[in-house]
């Protein structure tokens, strides 16, 4: 018995249909070189939508992929707009200790543990657990959150963890609330 040969499979089977080779095929009409060359007529009349589109305002801020004008704010590509806003309120969130005090309640512990017991690497431990602790509540990462105040109510129009950045854009809405553009 002959074995078929293990790259028989590998092989293009031959087809009644003749092939076309790859010169004569038909080039679509965007790949010509006439359709690649581009007028500058024809990219000034295109209207530009998305990202790269043209602000209808100027701004009072661009910067970060937050833009402020007279009466909205797109932040991270989300608009707000600033009709009905009346106030804007910057709020620093307090730092979170509920890892802090529990790591530093068990280095206490294991530290008073260790001089009870006198045992130096208790003691060791307990000591690094308080230190952990410290760099745990000292080192976090605060958020600055921005919020338009309307007559419905608050709405979050941003967070960072870049406290000047997030005052600059506070006062460039605070100047946007204030523009007469926006007034009635």
């Amino acid at each position: 018995m002959s074995e078929p040969s293990s790259t028989s499979h590998l092989q293009p089977e031959a087809s009644s249909s003749p092939s076309t080779p790859p010169e004569s095929l038909p080039t679509p009409p965007s790949m010509t070189e006439t359709s690649a060359t581009v007028t500058p007529s024809a990219t000034s009349a295109t209207p530009r939508r998305g990202a790269n589109a043209a602000p209808a305002e100027p701004s009072l801020f661009d910067e970060a992929s937050v833009t402020v004008s007279a009466s909205r704010i797109v932040a991270y590509g989300t608009p707000f707009p600033l009709k009905d806003a009346r106030s804007v309120r910057l709020f620093v969130d307090a730092p979170h200790v509920r890892f802090a005090i529990p790591i530093l309640i068990a280095g206490l512990l294991l530290g008073a543990y260790g001089i009870f017991v006198r045992s130096s690497p208790l003691i060791a431990l307990g000591f690094m657990l308080s230190v952990v602790s410290y760099l745990t509540y000292r080192f976090q990462t605060m958020r600055h959150r921005l919020f338009l105040i309307r007559d419905s109510g608050e709405t979050e129009v941003l967070v960072g963890s870049n406290l000047p950045f997030v005052q600059r854009v506070k006062a460039a809405l605070e100047s946007a609330l204030t523009s007469p553009t926006l007034q009635k």
